[in-house]
């Protein structure tokens, strides 16, 4: 049985934070790092617009988030993890595998990255026709955020944000 002292996946995310002393969850922000240092194709198997100095290192891969990686890894990691496994083991991992991780996480937090009691202001915010206006609203409240949640949200985002100025070069 897993003790609650070392379980990653499944805990609240304030609760997590809090045990480990840090603002964002270890094994999030090594993986993160994992996926933009290690998702970098050999160089024969990059498309030439890939090699353009502009693109992000690390993020060559052809999707990343998108294509699945191996099951039971993933969830043999995961019960690693769980049982106070050291999340730099996963440099010898493939990036799919380690984004896999990533996902596994953010999808058994037992309240989602953005609480269910924002939901329905979001939903409205999204849906403010002004685009200045909207983009205000969506900022309060994620500005408003628990601090973990905001945290871990604007980490995912800047590690997504590499993708958006090569977006047509690559999926993610």
């Amino acid at each position: 049985m897993l003790t609650l002292l070392r379980t990653v996946f499944g805990v609240p995310l304030h609760i997590l934070v809090a045990r480990e002393g840090t603002s964002l969850p270890v094994f999030v922000e090594k993986a993160l790092e994992i996926v933009e240092e290690r998702g970098e194709l050999p160089a024969p198997a990059r498309c030439p617009a890939r090699a353009h100095p502009s693109f992000p290192s690390g993020l060559s891969e052809v999707g990343i988030y998108r294509i699945s990686g191996e099951n039971r890894l993933i969830l043999d990691t995961k019960e690693q993890l769980n049982r106070g496994g050291d999340p730099s083991k996963l440099l010898t991992f493939d990036v799919h595998n380690v984004s896999g991780l990533v996902k596994m996480f953010l999808r058994e937090l037992p309240d989602s990255l953005i609480p269910f009691n924002f939901y329905d202001g979001f939903l409205e915010a999204n849906g403010i026709d002004d685009y200045d206006d909207r983009l205000y609203a969506l900022r309060d409240l994620v500005w408003k955020l628990p601090a973990p949640n905001f945290l871990l949200l604007r980490r995912l985002t800047e590690h997504l944000d590499r993708w958006v100025s090569p977006m047509s070069l690559t999926t993610i």
